[in-house]
């Protein structure tokens, strides 16, 4: 058991089913934190669209293609496009509920779905 000194309060309020996400999320999640993650979902998002493309979903692989083409017209190294467009797909996840599909980036299932070993590779090669 942890000293009580150690111990940090939990913040307290009602779990509701239909609050909004952020409220909760926010509860529980720094902001700095959520930066962070995002940031290294937009590289990991970066690399499978460099290396993997068969890993993202056909829907937002057309429209990050379209970002990286305007990213080449604008002659941007730095993929601002393509990075904005990966951040704001980001934010729009939503949760697989009954009846819905998911809007997720990536494919999820079948034979070119996500795996361990493109994730291995992304981590220690991006």
């Amino acid at each position: 058991m942890l000293p009580a000194t150690l111990l940090l309060p939990m913040p307290m309020h009602d779990a509701n089913a239909r609050a909004s996400t952020d409220r909760d999320e926010k509860s529980f999640v720094g902001d700095g934190s959520i930066e962070t993650y995002v940031r290294q979902l937009v590289r990991f998002d970066t690399y499978l669209f460099d290396n993997h493309k068969e890993k993202l979903s056909d829907e937002h692989l057309e429209k990050m293609t379209d970002a990286y083409n305007e990213d080449q017209l604008r002659n941007d190294r730095k993929g601002t496009a393509l990075r904005n467009y990966i951040a704001h797909a980001v934010d729009a996840l939503k949760p697989l509920h009954d009846g819905q599909h998911h809007n997720s980036f990536l494919k999820l299932d079948g034979d070119e779905a996500l795996d361990y070993d493109t994730v291995v590779d992304g981590v220690y090669d991006y």
